[in-house]
């Protein structure tokens, strides 16, 4: 590394998603490499604690409402004290916001685009000191179908840290994943990681699994992830109207999915679209 350099990281959601953990992941790294760096984040939810934990300097801000633009001139101010080299703005919030926080500064800005959207913002932005990062050729390549020129914008994949993501060894005295979570000890078990929504295919897997109970009867369906009660009531009843509502498990946020996965028969993605889905990489 040539230099150290002073990093902000902007994001515009505190929940538990593939975004959010890429930042924790990417700061830690980048920290490790000698970089200093600072996370702007929402107040509250599961990206704080995570944040900190991994003693990543946090500035919680709130970015809606009529507070938006205040958090412009915050941000700007941020990078002037901070002596801030680059912004890195993750999904389309963080995106306006560091763009236009980095004008005023005059700092460079760089967008990850971890999502597939056709907002503005990725498409029809100055390109005045502003570079997207896709975390996938087919992110970049729907970015440039829409207009954005591929010089503007470089595949960079996602990645997770396997040594302090994943503690696959049992502890001596916990209880086993099926005895936690009720499953008779030879149950086979097919896992969801991943927030319960209806894009991430819940609902396809719910679906099958009548077709894969009667082939396999000692399967059961973890869903690992944060859920809105409307979405897990909702896939309850179609569990229940399918007849298997027994045969699943909602976990809710857990921080211990390398122990979850590692329990599991079969890990299954069957997103109905995805630009890169961090749970293929885990």
């Amino acid at each position: 590394m040539d230099a150290a350099m002073n990093i902000l990281q902007v994001v515009s959601s505190s929940r538990t998603s593939g975004a959010e953990k890429h930042l924790v992941i990417l700061s830690r790294w980048l920290q490790r490499m000698g970089h200093n760096v600072i996370a702007v984040c929402p107040p509250g939810g599961w990206l704080p604690d995570q944040l900190h934990a991994a003693g990543i300097p946090t500035v919680e801000m709130p970015m809606r409402g009529i507070l938006a633009p205040k958090a412009v001139f915050s941000l700007r101010a941020l990078v002037r004290k901070r002596h801030i080299d680059i912004i890195h703005t993750h999904l389309t919030r963080a995106t306006y916001m560091g763009y236009l926080a980095g004008l005023l500064a005059h700092v460079p800005v760089i967008s990850t685009v971890h999502i597939w959207s056709r907002d503005f913002a990725y498409r029809y932005l100055p390109s005045r000191n502003h570079w997207f990062v896709a975390v996938s050729n087919y992110a970049r390549d729907a970015l440039i179908a829409r207009g954005l020129p591929a010089s503007r914008v470089q595949t960079v994949y996602n990645g997770t840290d396997l040594d302090e993501e994943f503690e696959l060894a049992p502890v001596a005295g916990e209880l086993s994943v099926s005895a936690e979570l009720g499953l008779p000890p030879d149950a086979q078990i097919v896992g969801l990681f991943g927030r319960v929504d209806a894009f991430k295919g819940h609902g396809v897997l719910v679906r099958a699994a009548p077709t894969i109970v009667a082939k396999c009867p000692r399967v059961y369906f973890l869903f690992v992830g944060p859920a809105e009660p409307r979405v897990q009531q909702g896939l309850w009843e179609l569990a229940s109207a399918e007849g298997v509502a027994d045969r699943m498990r909602f976990t809710g946020v857990r921080n211990d999915v390398g122990r979850l996965m590692a329990a599991v028969d079969v890990v299954t993605a069957p997103s109905l679209t995805e630009t890169f889905g961090m749970v293929i990489v885990e």
